[in-house]
């Protein structure tokens, strides 16, 4: 009787099918079938961008987290990649190792950091510097003024790119917008500062009263 041939994937998914593998782990499986371990790398990379499989963490030696393999699910990978997006999208930068494990829920900083540097080629996510935390803030903060400002018809002294990102704001983000009378920012609504003072110190907010 003729013995069928498994491929490489065929391999790789049965492997996965017996529990999450790290890299090295996989190119040892990939040997004993007398698969070269560029070729189990590059179907191991082929696998994840057909979502058949998916990065996993597991806790190794010493407490530290490990990248592991295993097969596809609701993807902890896809979920950190997509707070990372969210996150930038209204923070204009990315978040630290903290942050992003406060908005992906069942994950710890170093494991958030671990998958965020595994997929930082498809989000060019790096941990930002308190200096670029700091400028982004102020960034964010002038944009939800202008965007208030952009809705009353009051933004005609407003810097080009601050009319830009509250264009930006107005659409997608109108309910962290400030409170302005006349032509000053006198509070940030109870919703908004909640939700704010997430990412931003509460009195670096306050400091944008009277702009």
């Amino acid at each position: 009787m003729r013995q069928e041939t498994r491929t490489v994937e065929d391999v790789i998914l049965e492997a996965l099918r017996e529990g999450p593998k790290t890299g090295k782990q996989l190119q040892e499986i990939g040997d004993r079938h007398h698969f070269s371990r560029q070729t189990v790398s590059f179907h191991v990379k082929k696998l994840r961008g057909e979502k058949r499989i998916q990065l996993g963490v597991v806790e190794g030696a010493g407490r530290r987290p490990v990248i592991t393999y295993e097969l596809a699910r609701e993807s902890m990978e896809e979920r950190v990649k997509n707070a990372i997006r969210r996150f930038a999208d209204l923070m204009q930068r990315y978040p630290d190792p903290i942050e992003l494990a406060r908005e992906v829920e069942g994950i710890t900083p170093q494991q958030a950091e671990e998958i965020a540097y595994e997929t930082s080629e498809q989000t060019h996510w790096y941990s930002p510097s308190p200096r670029e935390k700091e400028k982004a803030e102020s960034i964010v903060i002038l944009g939800l003024i202008a965007a208030e400002r952009i809705r009353q018809g009051i933004a005609q002294d407003t810097l080009p790119e601050e009319v830009e990102l509250g264009k930006k704001f107005l659409e997608k983000y109108s309910h962290l917008l400030p409170i302005i009378v006349g032509d000053k920012v006198v509070a940030w609504p109870p919703k908004a500062k909640a939700e704010l003072t997430k990412y931003i110190d509460e009195d670096t907010l306050f400091y944008a009263l009277d702009q």
